[in-house]
């Protein structure tokens, strides 16, 4: 998949981080954008409003990749697939649905903008004065890891502990929180209209797309890849198959009601002509 990677690493007050996006974007369009990114990435399936657990915690749109092993088993095929990567999609269409609570994050959120911008130079100086906790497995400088938590640096550590405090105090009980302590995907991205968002207000780890009013997608901030188990990846994926299956029976006519299934007339599909340009 090609796409064009921008980071926004500007921290300076000076800029504009609270500029609203000039025009307004439906969700359904936003969901649209993310799911035509995620195909053109070659994922082996996706669907929306899909749980995160057995009910809760809908994520707006969750997908995965497969990869191929060997089947230690002498019977069937002699590779088969298993999940290796998944991810979850958050859509907002303003910074509002973001934080309900506007009032406190107008004053956290420029807070937060000090402390990262103060961290970024910290980090700048750690990497002279400590070249030890960069990871050595990497073999590309340009790609290189660095262990900032394994810092000797007492001002940073400490730095880093109010940047997650203030962190708690935005995200607390909300659905970024919830969808991260699910631990069923590897990748977490916020969907927005462009510039209603930026890098430095995200959770720690979420990664942040731009969706301009004509559908193109900017990846403004890649995710950090998570942890997260085999066992977990495959609840994901179990999830998105039941769900994928509801939208094909509803889009065929197939309904349920008392336990039971009948069948009614088939849903309209609005006819849209396709779009020359990509």
């Amino acid at each position: 998949m090609e796409h064009q990677l921008c980071f926004d690493l500007d921290f300076s007050p000076r800029s504009t981080p609270y500029r609203r996006a000039e025009t307004v974007i439906k969700r359904s369009a936003l969901v649209q954008t993310a799911l035509l990114w995620l195909t053109r990435q070659g994922v082996a399936g996706l669907c929306t409003d899909v749980p995160t657990r057995l009910r809760r915690y809908k994520a707006n749109v969750a997908a995965f990749w497969n990869t191929a092993v060997s089947n230690p088993s002498p019977n069937g095929p002699s590779k088969r697939y298993v999940p290796c990567e998944t991810v979850l999609v958050e859509c907002r269409r303003s910074r509002e649905q973001c934080w309900p609570d506007t009032a406190k994050s107008n004053i956290l959120l420029p807070q937060m903008l000090e402390l990262k911008s103060r961290r970024a130079e910290m980090e700048c100086e750690i990497r002279v004065c400590e070249p030890g906790l960069q990871d050595a497995s990497v073999l590309f400088e340009e790609y290189s890891e660095w262990h900032y938590d394994k810092s000797d640096n007492p001002a940073y550590q400490k730095l880093r502990r109010q940047i997650t405090k203030i962190e708690a105090a935005l995200y607390k009980g909300s659905r970024f929180e919830a969808l991260r302590k699910a631990n069923v995907a590897d990748s977490l991205y916020l969907a927005v209209p462009e510039r209603t968002v930026h890098p430095h207000e995200l959770a720690e780890g979420w990664g942040l797309l731009w969706i301009s009013e004509n559908q193109k997608l900017r990846v403004i901030a890649e995710a950090e890849r998570r942890v997260c188990t085999d066992e977990n990846r495959f609840h994901l994926v179990q999830n998105i198959a039941a769900m994928a299956q509801r939208h094909v029976l509803f889009s065929h006519g197939v309904y349920n009601q008392a336990e039971d299934y009948y069948i009614a007339r088939q849903p309209r599909r609005r006819r849209r002509p396709p779009q020359a340009e990509k």
